[in-house]
């Protein structure tokens, strides 16, 4: 996750906007199917293209993406399983990958930290998505991630 946001600012920084997708298919082949890339809009007569940063930066197409299903699907299928991160998904997400990457350097404690800190992003983001459903102002002003 990391690499891909790192390659996404690195991007912007050079003019290119890269948005962070995550691939969400039916009857995703797990194991198989990198689950973030990074989208490069098309333009009129150029089909949008998929740089998946775990294989080596590989660019794919909505036809090479459709591969990681397990049942048949057409290229439109695949554009609508493509869906941009969220602010908040962002965030949980990088939560998460310090948690995962604490526990593979065997830190025990620094790993259930982060797990904690995510619960508690997690509850955050909850009680402001019900106090924005519900048309309650935020403490503060603030926004929603």
């Amino acid at each position: 996750f990391t690499l891909c946001a790192l390659y996404a600012a690195l991007a912007r920084r050079l003019g290119v906007i890269l948005e962070l997708v995550s691939l969400r298919l039916p009857g995703l082949l797990k194991g198989r199917a990198p689950d973030l890339l990074l989208r490069l809009p098309g333009g009129a007569e150029q089909e949008e293209l998929y740089v998946d940063i775990l294989a080596g930066g590989r660019l794919r197409s909505a036809w090479d993406l459709k591969e990681y299903a397990d049942a048949p699907l057409r290229a439109e299928d695949v554009r609508a399983a493509v869906h941009e991160l969220t602010p908040a998904e962002f965030c949980l997400r990088l939560v998460e990958e310090l948690a995962e990457a604490c526990e593979a350097a065997d830190d025990r404690a620094e790993a259930a930290f982060w797990q904690i800190e995510r619960e508690v992003l997690q509850g955050q983001l909850r009680l402001a998505e019900e106090r924005r459903a519900s048309g309650r102002k935020e403490p503060g002003g603030g926004g929603v991630l």
